[in-house]
């Protein structure tokens, strides 16, 4: 997935801080539900993120921060290119591993389908955001990163694919002639 690859920049982006100094999850996390009472998008990403640093996105509302975070910065009026950034960097790490889904989801411990769901929920979810958002404020660039976002979610499990995903990788299929990306039930 190149066109997630995080490119180099001078200084750090803000979501790689931690918003405190320190690697325990529950101060981390704490930091994130004080920044979400104080309507902080900007601290609750710092905050999940710093929380996927030091475990799993599925722990410690890691990627409700993330996710919530983003949508409360964005509210707040960040930049698009800004945010096209974020899901770049965020996209590169969510296809880049992270818990695989069982075979059987039925059979399988609960936390190993929470993991992998939440892992492969969260791709799509920012997947989509960056198809969007690509569409609205750069259509070349948007078409240049279609497909790679069309594999971002349609190789995870269709039963953690959000309908909003779901609707955007079938209307991408149509587009572009593809065969539909899951079976009909």
């Amino acid at each position: 997935m190149g066109l997630f690859t995080r490119k180099e920049r001078s200084g750090d982006v803000f979501w790689r801080t931690p918003p405190v100094r320190t690697r325990d999850p529950q101060q981390l996390r704490q930091a994130g539900i004080d920044a979400h009472v104080a309507g902080d998008g900007r601290i609750m990403m710092k905050a999940g993120w710093a929380l996927w640093d030091v475990g799993p996105l599925h722990e410690n509302q890691s990627a409700d921060l993330l996710t919530d975070g983003l949508k409360q910065w964005r509210a707040q009026g960040a930049s698009a290119s800004e945010v096209v950034a974020f899901l770049r960097d965020c996209l590169a790490r969510l296809t880049t591993g992270g818990p695989g889904a069982p075979a059987d989801l039925r059979t399988a411990p609960p936390s190993l389908v929470a993991a992998a769901a939440e892992h492969q929920s969260t791709r799509c979810y920012m997947a989509t955001e960056l198809a969007l958002l690509l569409a609205d404020t750069d259509p070349v660039e948007s078409t240049r990163t279609e497909e790679a976002v069309y594999r971002a979610i349609t190789s995870c499990r269709v039963e953690f694919v959000p309908p909003r995903s779901m609707a955007w990788a079938q209307a991408c299929a149509e587009r572009h002639g593809l065969p539909a990306p899951w079976p009909s039930s």
